[in-house]
């Protein structure tokens, strides 16, 4: 982890991507389904930008997964 990326935005971007694969799909077609460029979504997913909660709520919405979702994946792995 780097300087330039807080904890909980690195926990945020990390269960993200983890719901993505498990859900076999491409960052691409979830940047695409989700309404956000794909640089956009890599960029979200290697925790170099902090993610909007309308941002959120598009991936989510795109994961068919509830935004606390990522909340309750991100708090598991702190501490």
């Amino acid at each position: 982890m780097t300087l330039t990326k807080t904890p909980i935005k690195y926990l945020v971007s990390c269960a993200i991507k983890k719901f993505r694969l498990e859900k076999k799909i491409s960052q691409e077609n979830l940047a695409l389904i989700s309404n956000i460029s794909r640089r956009h979504m890599s960029s979200i997913e290697s925790g170099e930008t902090d993610i909007r909660t309308q941002t959120l709520e598009k991936i989510c919405k795109g994961l068919k997964i509830k935004v606390s979702d990522i909340y309750i994946e991100a708090e598991s792995h702190i501490g």
